[in-house]
């Protein structure tokens, strides 16, 4: 007799272990490796205090890498900055980006409202050719493709597009094929871990390209706040570092994404002093760098109202089926 009564409960047991699995993910709460550091919260308003002082805040801003299958976010310091380097002297300045093809380098330089180009250097450096006439912010190698950022983002102003780089069959030589506009300027991008997407970050929100296709993933107002670094974990997370905050955009099962900020834990919000400036309510204390682990990470894929619901009728049909069959 008791065999029988376990074996009716099982259904019950089964839900709920099901709906627990399911739920959980959704309550993450703070990324590995930065406890204690760093408090989820809700984009700030636009034309609240908060983002008007996030804009202004002496913490600075977050520059996103990755290092050995982590994500580091470390406070940005110019004296650090690098240059990038050519295997020959090019007379350009301000190169943003580099990309080696088979016959050479293609070149781009980004000087802001003075403008910037893509070129092509030969391997030696002694023949070029100019193949676009605006600022460049990135070179990509998608699979077989090649495509670069281009744009500007200069007081009220943002635009923004990105270039198809091909080969043409006759002359052999590189050109811009198609020119996709951007929601605004690209103010950063990064590849997937299998380097088969590209993701872009724009004060508007996040765009990707995908299968020669430019998709709008998430809208968000990002404006006066920089976005100007990424990073994407294996879980499929895309975090943007900015003025005093990371946003992370986490994929929903049923698709899009939730916003979240990340911002430091002791200063999660602004007063203003005598002065009329911005101040922390609580002083920052903050080490040089925090490590979020892209592979053992606490995150998890948030779960949709849909599959909760799905979930929660299972519950319900299971339980109901276990008290018939008690009967």
């Amino acid at each position: 007799m008791p065999k029988l009564a376990a074996i009716r409960l099982q259904p019950g047991r089964l839900a709920l272990m099901f709906l627990f699995f399911l739920c959980c993910p959704a309550f993450d709460a703070s990324p590995s490796g930065g406890e204690g550091q760093w408090k989820i919260s809700e984009p700030f308003p636009a034309g609240s205090l908060a983002r008007h002082c996030a804009g202004r805040s002496d913490i600075g801003s977050w520059r996103i890498v990755k290092r050995k299958g982590s994500l580091v976010f470390s406070l940005w310091r110019p004296e650090v900055e690098t240059s990038i380097e050519l295997p020959f002297a090019a007379t350009l300045n301000s190169v943003s980006s580099t990309l080696q093809v088979s016959d050479g380098y293609l070149i781009g330089t980004n000087r802001g409202e003075w403008g910037g180009e893509l070129w092509w250097f030969d391997n030696s450096g002694e023949r070029k050719r100019q193949l676009f006439d605006k600022n460049i912010t990135g070179i990509h190698r998608i699979g077989e493709e090649v495509v670069a950022l281009s744009g500007l983002a200069h007081l009220s102003v943002s635009f923004g597009s990105l270039l198809i780089i091909e080969k043409d069959h006759q002359s052999a030589q590189w050109e811009v094929s198609e020119n996709l506009q951007l929601l605004a300027a690209p103010e950063a991008s990064a590849l997937d871990s299998q380097e088969k997407n590209l993701w872009i970050s724009t004060s508007l929100g996040l765009q990707s390209f995908k299968k020669r296709q430019l998709i709008i993933e998430h809208s968000s107002d990002l404006s006066s706040l920089y976005p100007d670094s990424m990073g994407i974990s294996d879980l499929g997370e895309v975090y943007v570092g900015m003025r005093h905050a990371v946003v992370r955009y986490s994929p929903l099962v049923s698709g899009g994404f939730r916003e979240d900020w990340l911002v430091p834990a002791s200063c999660t919000s602004f007063d203003l002093d005598d002065d009329g400036q911005c101040k922390c309510l609580t002083r920052p204390q903050l080490s040089a760098e925090i490590q979020v682990p892209t592979h053992e990470s606490d995150s998890a894929v948030p779960i949709s109202k849909e599959i909760v619901a799905l979930g929660v009728g299972l519950l319900v049909l299971l339980g109901g089926y276990a008290l018939r069959k008690g009967k």
